[in-house]
């Protein structure tokens, strides 16, 4: 089912691109996001999942430090995440708007945004991790 669904796409634009070639690359740029988005990556979850490949198995004794490590971890994620989007959107705003680059550093808005994407990511992340512990029998 998944070659020629991924086949099918290129085709259609061809015949697309002779009449409006950014719409035939927007639309294959498209349908392979929402299909990958859509299709491949629930499929993956799930077979991971029944798999027990994303299980964490920890001894009943070491739970609370298995708890203190998903903590650290989510902690850490969330400021590389935060970093991360700060440096980028500075760097992405000098070079395609031509702001001043430390003026973008220094800006209220681009560090409350980082800080709260930073936050929201390292939260999911907390939580992801620590529904995988699993305490082991």
């Amino acid at each position: 089912m998944c070659i020629p669904a991924l086949l099918l796409p290129p085709l259609i634009a061809i015949f697309w691109a002779t009449t409006s070639p950014e719409y035939a690359l927007l639309g294959i740029i498209l349908f392979n996001s929402i299909f990958f988005g859509v299709v491949v990556c629930p499929y993956l979850a799930i077979a991971c999942h029944r798999a027990h490949l994303t299980d964490n198995e920890v001894d009943a004794n070491d739970m609370p430090m298995a708890w203190g490590h998903v903590l650290k971890s989510a902690l850490g994620q969330a400021i590389y995440f935060a970093v991360f989007t700060y440096l980028l959107k500075a760097l992405l705003n000098w070079f395609f708007d031509g702001d001043n680059f430390v003026q973008q550093l220094v800006s209220l808005g681009n560090i409350k945004g980082s800080v709260l994407g930073g936050i929201f990511f390292g939260v999911i992340m907390g939580i992801t991790n620590w529904g995988r512990l699993k305490k082991q029998l």
